[in-house]
């Protein structure tokens, strides 16, 4: 599975950083802020022309084949986006939901198709780890799952299913 377009929802340092990665990689990646903490992600765009493109109607994830969510502010934030993302997502996407502050089944819970939903987070600092911590529910697909690996690993970096295998 290739990922041409990747669309991330985000806002904050932490969204700004993972889309740089999946930018400088050859990825078109479409940014979404979400908040009121843009400014970093706006500003990222000026240093990816071409690559990076930010929107702010999340009707502009149309088309990407993986969005990935990078919403802080707790659960409550995190259930909102990932419900607003759902609705924007072409019929195939994936939804990749950051399992930094709230766990992933709970946020599969509230998804009308969440065999195409996974935990996918790019630990803190992203520049400076050279994995992705890879969370499949129960529901969640193979093919998902596979093609997350594969693209972490195109990223130049390790899929890990757990905290406990990054001491390996």
């Amino acid at each position: 599975m290739i990922f041409w377009c990747i669309g991330l929802v985000g806002d904050g340092a932490h969204a700004r950083d993972v889309a740089s990665v999946l930018a400088r990689a050859g990825a078109e990646v479409r940014v979404v802020p979400w908040g009121r903490r843009d400014g970093a992600i706006v500003s990222l765009a000026d240093g990816h022309r071409g690559q990076l493109e930010v929107h702010r109607d999340p009707q502009a994830l149309y088309g990407c084949d993986l969005v990935i969510e990078q919403v802080d502010g707790g659960l409550a934030a995190q259930r909102e986006a990932v419900v607003a993302i759902e609705r924007s997502l072409s019929r195939g996407a994936i939804l990749g939901v950051s399992t930094r502050t709230s766990p992933i089944d709970g946020l599969a819970a509230v998804l009308r198709r969440p065999e195409q939903a996974l935990g996918l987070t790019f630990p803190a600092p992203v520049d400076g780890t050279d994995h992705v911590e890879v969370a499949p529910t129960e529901r969640t697909a193979p093919g998902v799952y596979q093609g997350i690996r594969q693209l972490c690993r195109a990223l130049g970096r390790r899929p890990l299913e757990s905290m406990a295998d990054a001491a390996e």
